[in-house]
Protein backbone atom coordinates (compact mmCIF):
# COMPACT_ATOMS: atom_id res chain seq x y z
CA UNK A 1 0.00 0.00 0.00
CA UNK A 2 2.75 2.50 0.66
CA UNK A 3 5.08 1.61 -2.18
CA UNK A 4 4.63 4.71 -4.34
CA UNK A 5 5.29 6.77 -1.14
CA UNK A 6 8.72 5.37 0.01
CA UNK A 7 10.42 7.74 -2.64
CA UNK A 8 9.36 10.97 -1.23
CA UNK A 9 9.65 10.42 2.38
CA UNK A 10 13.48 10.20 2.14
CA UNK A 11 13.41 14.26 1.67
CA UNK A 12 11.26 14.69 4.65
CA UNK A 13 13.13 15.13 8.17
CA UNK A 14 12.97 13.29 11.50
CA UNK A 15 10.28 16.17 12.48
CA UNK A 16 8.24 15.84 10.06
CA UNK A 17 7.77 11.86 10.43
CA UNK A 18 4.02 12.77 12.29
CA UNK A 19 3.22 14.99 9.63
CA UNK A 20 4.31 11.95 7.00
CA UNK A 21 2.23 9.52 9.40
CA UNK A 22 -0.96 11.79 9.25
CA UNK A 23 -1.40 11.90 5.76
CA UNK A 24 -0.64 7.91 5.50
CA UNK A 25 -4.23 7.50 7.98
CA UNK A 26 -5.68 10.24 5.56
CA UNK A 27 -4.61 8.67 2.02
CA UNK A 28 -5.92 5.35 3.56
CA UNK A 29 -9.55 6.52 4.62
CA UNK A 30 -10.06 7.96 1.43
CA UNK A 31 -8.83 5.18 -0.53
CA UNK A 32 -8.84 1.94 1.65
CA UNK A 33 -11.44 2.39 4.22
CA UNK A 34 -12.43 -1.75 4.70
CA UNK A 35 -8.22 -2.44 4.73
CA UNK A 36 -8.09 1.27 7.22
CA UNK A 37 -10.60 -0.48 9.71
CA UNK A 38 -9.21 -3.76 9.30
CA UNK A 39 -5.64 -2.27 10.43
CA UNK A 40 -7.34 -0.18 13.36
CA UNK A 41 -8.75 -3.02 15.00
CA UNK A 42 -5.81 -5.01 14.57
CA UNK A 43 -3.99 -1.98 16.09
CA UNK A 44 -6.03 -1.94 19.41
CA UNK A 45 -5.66 -5.56 19.86
CA UNK A 46 -2.11 -5.81 19.96
CA UNK A 47 -1.96 -2.70 22.02
CA UNK A 48 -4.66 -4.70 24.29
CA UNK A 49 -2.65 -7.33 24.61
CA UNK A 50 0.61 -5.72 25.15
CA UNK A 51 -1.35 -3.77 28.37
CA UNK A 52 -2.91 -7.63 29.22
CA UNK A 53 1.05 -9.01 29.21
CA UNK A 54 2.28 -5.86 31.42
CA UNK A 55 -0.56 -5.95 33.45
CA UNK A 56 -0.20 -9.82 34.27
CA UNK A 57 3.74 -9.12 34.91
CA UNK A 58 3.07 -6.56 37.25
CA UNK A 59 0.27 -9.19 38.73
CA UNK A 60 3.22 -12.13 38.86
CA UNK A 61 5.76 -9.50 40.40
CA UNK A 62 3.20 -8.71 43.43
CA UNK A 63 2.84 -11.93 43.87
CA UNK A 64 6.42 -12.81 44.46
CA UNK A 65 6.68 -9.96 46.68
CA UNK A 66 3.75 -10.77 48.97
CA UNK A 67 5.32 -14.24 48.73
CA UNK A 68 8.70 -13.64 50.04
CA UNK A 69 7.85 -11.28 52.55
CA UNK A 70 7.92 -13.92 54.56
CA UNK A 71 11.41 -15.23 53.44
CA UNK A 72 12.40 -14.47 57.51
CA UNK A 73 10.46 -17.15 58.62
CA UNK A 74 11.64 -19.79 56.30
CA UNK A 75 14.87 -20.71 54.74
CA UNK A 76 15.38 -21.12 50.88
CA UNK A 77 15.38 -25.35 50.83
CA UNK A 78 12.03 -25.46 52.57
CA UNK A 79 10.68 -23.31 49.91
CA UNK A 80 12.11 -25.30 47.30
CA UNK A 81 10.38 -28.15 48.83
CA UNK A 82 7.68 -26.96 49.15
CA UNK A 83 7.40 -26.24 44.71
CA UNK A 84 10.74 -28.43 43.77
CA UNK A 85 9.18 -28.34 40.48
CA UNK A 86 9.53 -24.18 40.41
CA UNK A 87 12.95 -23.33 38.90
CA UNK A 88 15.10 -20.07 39.51
CA UNK A 89 13.85 -19.30 36.10
CA UNK A 90 10.18 -19.47 37.07
CA UNK A 91 10.96 -17.07 39.99
CA UNK A 92 12.39 -14.76 37.60
CA UNK A 93 9.97 -14.90 35.13
CA UNK A 94 7.17 -15.04 37.79
CA UNK A 95 3.93 -17.14 37.74
CA UNK A 96 0.36 -17.60 37.55
CA UNK A 97 -2.09 -17.10 39.68
CA UNK A 98 -2.38 -21.08 40.78
CA UNK A 99 0.94 -21.61 41.19
CA UNK A 100 1.24 -18.31 43.90
CA UNK A 101 -1.90 -19.69 45.96
CA UNK A 102 -0.58 -23.18 45.92
CA UNK A 103 2.74 -21.84 46.86
CA UNK A 104 1.52 -19.28 49.75
CA UNK A 105 -0.26 -22.86 51.23
CA UNK A 106 2.92 -25.10 51.26
CA UNK A 107 4.36 -21.99 52.77
CA UNK A 108 2.30 -21.14 55.65
CA UNK A 109 1.98 -24.98 56.51
CA UNK A 110 5.96 -25.15 56.67
CA UNK A 111 5.37 -21.81 59.21
CA UNK A 112 6.62 -22.81 62.56
CA UNK A 113 4.03 -21.68 64.97
CA UNK A 114 5.44 -18.50 67.19
CA UNK A 115 7.31 -19.29 69.97
CA UNK A 116 6.00 -17.07 73.62
CA UNK A 117 8.76 -14.86 73.21
CA UNK A 118 7.51 -14.06 69.53
CA UNK A 119 4.23 -14.02 70.75
CA UNK A 120 5.05 -11.55 73.98
CA UNK A 121 6.85 -8.93 71.40
CA UNK A 122 3.66 -8.38 68.90
CA UNK A 123 1.23 -8.48 71.82
CA UNK A 124 3.22 -5.15 72.93
CA UNK A 125 2.74 -3.45 69.16
CA UNK A 126 0.47 -0.69 70.15
CA UNK A 127 0.52 1.28 66.88
CA UNK A 128 1.65 4.58 66.03
CA UNK A 129 -0.63 6.87 67.55
CA UNK A 130 0.99 9.52 69.00
CA UNK A 131 4.51 8.58 67.16
CA UNK A 132 4.00 11.39 64.37
CA UNK A 133 7.09 12.88 65.55
CA UNK A 134 8.74 9.40 64.50
CA UNK A 135 7.91 10.62 60.75
CA UNK A 136 9.15 13.94 61.04
CA UNK A 137 12.25 15.32 60.37
CA UNK A 138 13.26 16.50 64.00
CA UNK A 139 17.01 15.90 64.58
CA UNK A 140 16.11 13.73 67.80
CA UNK A 141 14.44 11.39 66.21
CA UNK A 142 16.24 11.06 62.93
CA UNK A 143 17.80 7.35 64.06
CA UNK A 144 14.33 6.06 64.85
CA UNK A 145 12.95 7.54 61.29
CA UNK A 146 15.60 6.12 59.16
CA UNK A 147 14.97 2.84 60.85
CA UNK A 148 11.36 2.89 60.33
CA UNK A 149 11.85 4.27 57.00
CA UNK A 150 14.40 0.87 56.04
CA UNK A 151 11.57 -1.27 57.23
CA UNK A 152 8.89 -0.18 55.72
CA UNK A 153 7.92 -0.13 52.03
CA UNK A 154 6.11 2.77 50.10
CA UNK A 155 2.54 1.76 51.10
CA UNK A 156 3.32 0.57 54.60
CA UNK A 157 5.42 3.61 55.39
CA UNK A 158 2.47 6.11 54.12
CA UNK A 159 -0.10 4.18 55.86
CA UNK A 160 1.24 3.89 59.28
CA UNK A 161 2.55 7.88 59.00
CA UNK A 162 -1.75 8.33 58.66
CA UNK A 163 -2.33 5.99 61.64
CA UNK A 164 -0.80 8.34 63.83
CA UNK A 165 -3.79 10.64 63.60
CA UNK A 166 -6.11 7.78 64.52
CA UNK A 167 -4.93 4.29 66.01
CA UNK A 168 -4.58 4.17 69.66
CA UNK A 169 -4.89 1.20 71.26
CA UNK A 170 -6.88 -0.28 73.74
CA UNK A 171 -5.10 -0.89 77.43
CA UNK A 172 -5.91 -4.55 78.61
CA UNK A 173 -7.90 -3.73 81.80
CA UNK A 174 -10.35 -1.87 79.60
CA UNK A 175 -10.52 -4.31 77.24
CA UNK A 176 -11.54 -7.48 80.21
CA UNK A 177 -14.13 -4.85 81.15
CA UNK A 178 -16.32 -4.56 78.10
CA UNK A 179 -16.08 -8.37 77.47
CA UNK A 180 -16.99 -9.31 80.71
CA UNK A 181 -19.99 -6.76 81.36
CA UNK A 182 -21.76 -8.54 78.36
CA UNK A 183 -24.00 -11.11 79.23
CA UNK A 184 -23.32 -13.69 76.74
CA UNK A 185 -24.94 -17.53 76.49
CA UNK A 186 -23.52 -20.56 75.31
CA UNK A 187 -24.12 -20.42 71.92
CA UNK A 188 -21.10 -19.73 69.26
CA UNK A 189 -21.62 -15.66 68.21
CA UNK A 190 -20.41 -14.16 65.57
CA UNK A 191 -18.21 -10.80 66.28
CA UNK A 192 -17.06 -7.88 64.34
CA UNK A 193 -14.15 -5.60 65.46
CA UNK A 194 -14.14 -2.85 62.82
CA UNK A 195 -10.30 -0.86 63.13
CA UNK A 196 -9.05 -3.73 65.20
CA UNK A 197 -5.42 -2.83 65.02
CA UNK A 198 -3.14 -5.96 66.39
CA UNK A 199 -6.21 -7.39 68.02
CA UNK A 200 -6.88 -6.40 71.07
CA UNK A 201 -10.16 -7.26 71.62
CA UNK A 202 -10.40 -10.23 69.60
CA UNK A 203 -7.58 -11.85 72.04
CA UNK A 204 -9.55 -10.84 74.90
CA UNK A 205 -12.55 -12.58 74.33
CA UNK A 206 -13.37 -14.88 77.47
CA UNK A 207 -12.40 -18.57 77.29
CA UNK A 208 -16.29 -19.39 77.98
CA UNK A 209 -17.37 -17.74 75.48
CA UNK A 210 -17.48 -19.05 72.12
CA UNK A 211 -17.14 -16.65 69.01
CA UNK A 212 -15.85 -16.41 65.42
CA UNK A 213 -14.25 -12.42 64.98
CA UNK A 214 -14.28 -10.85 61.77
CA UNK A 215 -11.75 -7.85 61.89
CA UNK A 216 -10.85 -5.30 59.82
CA UNK A 217 -7.70 -2.70 59.92
CA UNK A 218 -6.22 -0.48 57.36
CA UNK A 219 -2.50 -0.25 58.89
CA UNK A 220 -1.19 -3.14 56.90
CA UNK A 221 1.59 -4.08 59.77
CA UNK A 222 -1.17 -3.95 62.35
CA UNK A 223 -3.53 -6.31 60.10
CA UNK A 224 -0.18 -8.89 59.66
CA UNK A 225 0.17 -8.61 63.61
CA UNK A 226 -3.27 -9.10 64.18
CA UNK A 227 -3.14 -12.57 61.84
CA UNK A 228 -0.63 -13.81 63.25
CA UNK A 229 -1.75 -13.55 67.00
CA UNK A 230 -5.29 -14.83 65.84
CA UNK A 231 -4.91 -17.64 63.35
CA UNK A 232 -8.40 -18.34 64.37
CA UNK A 233 -10.35 -15.22 63.16
CA UNK A 234 -10.81 -13.29 59.40
CA UNK A 235 -8.66 -10.34 58.86
CA UNK A 236 -9.24 -8.07 56.22
CA UNK A 237 -6.40 -5.38 55.82
CA UNK A 238 -8.67 -2.86 54.03
CA UNK A 239 -10.25 0.27 54.70
CA UNK A 240 -13.95 -0.21 56.05
CA UNK A 241 -15.01 2.88 53.40
CA UNK A 242 -14.59 0.03 50.96
CA UNK A 243 -16.01 -2.78 52.12
CA UNK A 244 -19.96 -4.14 51.68
CA UNK A 245 -20.97 -5.74 55.29
CA UNK A 246 -23.83 -8.22 55.16
CA UNK A 247 -25.51 -7.90 58.37
CA UNK A 248 -25.84 -10.74 60.86
CA UNK A 249 -23.18 -10.15 63.45
CA UNK A 250 -24.47 -10.77 66.83
CA UNK A 251 -21.26 -7.97 68.57
CA UNK A 252 -19.38 -5.42 67.19
CA UNK A 253 -17.17 -4.52 69.82
CA UNK A 254 -13.60 -2.30 69.21
CA UNK A 255 -12.17 0.94 69.64
CA UNK A 256 -12.95 3.06 66.80
CA UNK A 257 -10.51 5.24 65.24
CA UNK A 258 -10.77 8.98 66.31
CA UNK A 259 -10.13 11.82 63.91
CA UNK A 260 -11.97 15.23 63.67
CA UNK A 261 -10.24 15.99 60.85
CA UNK A 262 -10.92 13.18 58.06
CA UNK A 263 -14.67 12.69 57.55
CA UNK A 264 -16.33 9.62 55.48
CA UNK A 265 -19.48 10.12 53.24
CA UNK A 266 -22.39 8.06 55.05
CA UNK A 267 -25.89 7.51 53.45
CA UNK A 268 -28.71 7.88 56.68
CA UNK A 269 -31.96 6.43 57.18
CA UNK A 270 -33.83 9.26 55.21
CA UNK A 271 -31.57 9.01 52.00
CA UNK A 272 -29.23 11.31 51.87
CA UNK A 273 -25.42 11.34 52.67
CA UNK A 274 -24.34 13.31 55.18
CA UNK A 275 -20.56 13.95 55.88
CA UNK A 276 -19.29 11.96 59.05
CA UNK A 277 -16.22 12.62 61.51
CA UNK A 278 -14.37 8.95 60.85
CA UNK A 279 -15.25 7.84 64.36
CA UNK A 280 -18.70 8.64 63.80
CA UNK A 281 -18.93 6.60 60.90
CA UNK A 282 -17.33 3.74 62.36
CA UNK A 283 -20.21 3.67 64.97
CA UNK A 284 -22.77 3.56 62.32
CA UNK A 285 -21.31 1.24 60.22
CA UNK A 286 -20.74 -1.36 63.06
CA UNK A 287 -24.55 -0.59 63.79
CA UNK A 288 -25.35 -1.40 60.53
CA UNK A 289 -23.73 -4.76 60.41
CA UNK A 290 -25.87 -5.99 63.62
CA UNK A 291 -28.70 -8.70 63.07
CA UNK A 292 -31.81 -7.05 64.98
CA UNK A 293 -30.75 -7.44 68.70
CA UNK A 294 -27.11 -7.28 68.16
CA UNK A 295 -25.14 -5.31 70.23
CA UNK A 296 -22.39 -2.75 69.36
CA UNK A 297 -19.99 -1.52 72.35
CA UNK A 298 -17.52 0.57 71.10
CA UNK A 299 -14.84 3.14 72.55
CA UNK A 300 -15.37 6.44 70.56
CA UNK A 301 -14.39 10.26 71.19
CA UNK A 302 -16.34 12.09 73.81
CA UNK A 303 -17.82 14.25 70.52
CA UNK A 304 -20.21 11.50 69.32
CA UNK A 305 -21.99 12.03 72.10
CA UNK A 306 -21.23 15.81 72.97
CA UNK A 307 -20.94 17.66 70.21
CA UNK A 308 -24.19 20.04 69.16
CA UNK A 309 -25.07 18.63 66.05
CA UNK A 310 -28.01 15.82 66.82
CA UNK A 311 -28.24 14.80 62.85
CA UNK A 312 -26.01 11.78 63.76
CA UNK A 313 -27.41 11.03 66.84
CA UNK A 314 -31.02 11.14 65.23
CA UNK A 315 -30.03 9.22 63.01
CA UNK A 316 -28.79 6.39 65.15
CA UNK A 317 -31.25 6.40 67.19
CA UNK A 318 -33.95 5.28 64.51
CA UNK A 319 -32.31 1.87 64.27
CA UNK A 320 -30.27 1.55 67.99
CA UNK A 321 -30.74 2.04 71.80
CA UNK A 322 -28.40 3.98 73.83
CA UNK A 323 -28.37 0.89 76.95
CA UNK A 324 -25.23 1.83 78.33
CA UNK A 325 -22.40 4.98 78.19
CA UNK A 326 -19.34 5.67 80.33
CA UNK A 327 -16.79 8.12 79.92
CA UNK A 328 -13.26 7.13 80.83
CA UNK A 329 -10.45 9.46 82.46
CA UNK A 330 -8.80 11.43 80.28
CA UNK A 331 -5.23 9.26 81.11
CA UNK A 332 -6.82 6.14 79.55
CA UNK A 333 -4.49 5.99 76.68
CA UNK A 334 -1.60 8.08 77.95
CA UNK A 335 1.05 5.14 78.39
CA UNK A 336 0.35 3.26 74.83
CA UNK A 337 -0.04 6.90 73.09
CA UNK A 338 1.30 9.80 74.93
CA UNK A 339 -2.10 11.46 74.55
CA UNK A 340 -4.95 12.61 76.93
CA UNK A 341 -8.42 12.33 75.31
CA UNK A 342 -11.33 11.74 77.39
CA UNK A 343 -12.83 9.22 75.33
CA UNK A 344 -16.77 6.87 75.78
CA UNK A 345 -17.73 3.48 76.04
CA UNK A 346 -21.28 3.20 74.06
CA UNK A 347 -23.29 0.26 74.54
CA UNK A 348 -26.06 0.28 72.02
CA UNK A 349 -28.31 -2.56 70.93
CA UNK A 350 -30.54 -2.34 67.43
CA UNK A 351 -33.72 -2.32 67.22
CA UNK A 352 -36.15 -5.10 65.93
CA UNK A 353 -37.07 -2.98 63.18
CA UNK A 354 -36.29 0.97 62.34
CA UNK A 355 -38.27 3.31 63.21
CA UNK A 356 -40.01 5.96 61.19
CA UNK A 357 -38.74 9.18 63.07
CA UNK A 358 -36.52 10.04 65.38
CA UNK A 359 -37.45 8.77 69.08
CA UNK A 360 -37.45 11.52 72.11
CA UNK A 361 -34.63 10.23 73.68
CA UNK A 362 -32.22 12.30 76.00
CA UNK A 363 -28.95 11.33 74.36
CA UNK A 364 -29.91 12.10 70.86
CA UNK A 365 -29.78 16.28 72.57
CA UNK A 366 -26.83 18.00 74.21
CA UNK A 367 -26.46 21.45 75.87
CA UNK A 368 -23.93 24.06 76.87
CA UNK A 369 -22.34 24.22 80.43
CA UNK A 370 -20.57 27.27 82.37
CA UNK A 371 -16.70 26.50 82.77
CA UNK A 372 -16.46 27.51 86.50
CA UNK A 373 -14.32 30.60 86.78
CA UNK A 374 -14.64 32.00 83.37
CA UNK A 375 -17.07 34.34 82.12
CA UNK A 376 -19.06 33.06 78.99
CA UNK A 377 -17.12 30.30 78.63
CA UNK A 378 -19.16 27.38 78.36
CA UNK A 379 -18.52 23.29 76.96
CA UNK A 380 -20.94 21.17 75.00
CA UNK A 381 -22.15 18.12 77.37
CA UNK A 382 -24.90 15.28 76.42
CA UNK A 383 -27.96 15.60 78.30
CA UNK A 384 -27.65 11.93 79.01
CA UNK A 385 -24.30 12.40 80.48
CA UNK A 386 -24.97 15.54 82.40
CA UNK A 387 -28.04 14.19 84.42
CA UNK A 388 -26.48 11.73 86.33
CA UNK A 389 -22.44 12.07 85.48
CA UNK A 390 -20.90 10.28 88.57
CA UNK A 391 -22.94 7.14 86.71
CA UNK A 392 -21.76 7.63 83.72
CA UNK A 393 -17.96 8.70 84.61
CA UNK A 394 -14.70 6.66 85.93
CA UNK A 395 -13.67 9.48 87.93
CA UNK A 396 -15.24 13.27 88.30
CA UNK A 397 -15.77 14.76 84.92
CA UNK A 398 -14.66 18.75 85.29
CA UNK A 399 -15.41 21.22 82.71
CA UNK A 400 -11.89 22.77 82.01
CA UNK A 401 -9.99 25.33 79.38
CA UNK A 402 -8.85 23.31 76.91
CA UNK A 403 -6.52 24.42 73.41
CA UNK A 404 -10.10 25.91 71.71
CA UNK A 405 -12.04 27.02 74.93
CA UNK A 406 -14.29 24.76 76.64
CA UNK A 407 -13.15 21.06 77.50
CA UNK A 408 -14.02 18.20 79.57
CA UNK A 409 -11.68 16.48 82.07
CA UNK A 410 -11.90 13.17 84.00
CA UNK A 411 -9.89 12.22 86.89
CA UNK A 412 -9.30 9.51 88.18
CA UNK A 413 -7.23 8.61 91.11
CA UNK A 414 -6.58 4.96 90.18
CA UNK A 415 -4.04 2.55 87.99
CA UNK A 416 -5.30 0.98 84.54
CA UNK A 417 -6.38 -2.26 86.61
CA UNK A 418 -8.56 -0.02 88.65
CA UNK A 419 -10.20 2.00 86.05
CA UNK A 420 -11.28 -1.69 84.27
CA UNK A 421 -13.19 -2.66 87.68
CA UNK A 422 -15.03 0.87 87.98
CA UNK A 423 -16.01 0.73 84.29
CA UNK A 424 -17.25 -2.92 84.46
CA UNK A 425 -19.13 -1.88 87.64
CA UNK A 426 -20.75 0.72 86.14
CA UNK A 427 -21.23 -0.97 82.52
CA UNK A 428 -23.00 -3.81 84.18
CA UNK A 429 -25.16 -1.46 86.22
CA UNK A 430 -26.30 0.28 83.55
CA UNK A 431 -27.30 -2.66 81.47
CA UNK A 432 -28.99 -4.15 83.96
CA UNK A 433 -31.38 -1.12 84.69
CA UNK A 434 -32.02 -0.78 80.73
CA UNK A 435 -33.09 -4.46 80.96
CA UNK A 436 -30.77 -5.63 78.33
CA UNK A 437 -31.01 -9.48 77.98
CA UNK A 438 -28.45 -11.72 77.48
CA UNK A 439 -26.81 -11.48 74.38
CA UNK A 440 -27.85 -14.67 72.35
CA UNK A 441 -28.04 -15.73 68.79
CA UNK A 442 -31.66 -15.86 67.03
CA UNK A 443 -32.49 -19.54 67.03
CA UNK A 444 -35.83 -19.54 65.45
CA UNK A 445 -34.87 -18.98 61.74
CA UNK A 446 -32.12 -19.58 59.21
CA UNK A 447 -29.11 -17.60 60.75
CA UNK A 448 -28.45 -14.40 59.03
CA UNK A 449 -24.73 -14.51 56.78
CA UNK A 450 -22.97 -12.15 58.70
CA UNK A 451 -19.44 -11.29 56.24
CA UNK A 452 -17.56 -8.49 55.56
CA UNK A 453 -16.14 -8.11 51.75
CA UNK A 454 -14.17 -5.89 50.11
CA UNK A 455 -15.17 -3.80 47.26
CA UNK A 456 -13.08 -4.03 44.44
CA UNK A 457 -11.32 -1.19 42.73
CA UNK A 458 -11.23 -2.47 39.19
CA UNK A 459 -14.76 -2.66 37.68
CA UNK A 460 -15.39 -0.44 34.45
CA UNK A 461 -17.92 1.55 34.56
CA UNK A 462 -21.49 -0.14 33.13
CA UNK A 463 -19.59 -3.57 33.56
CA UNK A 464 -20.13 -6.61 35.35
CA UNK A 465 -17.04 -8.44 37.39
CA UNK A 466 -16.65 -11.39 39.19
CA UNK A 467 -14.05 -11.54 42.03
CA UNK A 468 -12.30 -14.56 42.55
CA UNK A 469 -15.13 -15.39 45.62
CA UNK A 470 -17.85 -15.74 43.06
CA UNK A 471 -19.13 -12.55 44.00
CA UNK A 472 -20.85 -9.96 41.22
CA UNK A 473 -20.18 -6.41 41.43
CA UNK A 474 -21.22 -3.63 39.24
CA UNK A 475 -20.19 -0.46 38.59
CA UNK A 476 -22.19 2.70 37.33
CA UNK A 477 -19.11 4.95 37.05
CA UNK A 478 -19.69 6.72 40.74
CA UNK A 479 -19.91 3.39 43.19
CA UNK A 480 -19.05 -0.08 43.07
CA UNK A 481 -22.46 -2.54 43.69
CA UNK A 482 -22.64 -6.05 44.91
CA UNK A 483 -25.31 -7.85 42.68
CA UNK A 484 -25.11 -11.12 43.61
CA UNK A 485 -23.24 -12.98 46.09
CA UNK A 486 -21.90 -16.54 44.20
Amino acid sequence: LFNKWAVPYKVFTRSSLHGIQNMRINWLMDNHPQRFREMMMANVLEEHLRDIERRTRERQAQIMDRLMESRHLLNRTDCLKAAPQMTDLDRLNGMNEAQAESMSMAIHEIVEPLSTEQTDTLRGYSGWGGCADAFSDKPEWAALAAEIRELLDDDEYAQARASTLTAYYTPGPVVKAMWDALDIGSAPIQVLEPGCGTGNFMAGIPENIKAHVSGVELDPVSARIAAALNPDATILNADLADCTIHPGFDLAIGNVPYSGDISLDYRTMDGGVSRLPLHDYFVERSVDALRPGGVAMLLTSRYTLDKRSETMRADLARKAELVGVVRLPSSTFARQAGTEAVTDVLVLRKRERTLDRTPDEAWIHSAPIAVPGYQDVTVNVNQAVADDMPAHAVGDIRPVIGRFGGDFDVVFQGDAEQVGERLHGLLSSQMQISQAGPLTPETTGPVARAEIVVRPDHVAPFEYSVDQRGVVWYGDGTTVTEIAHG
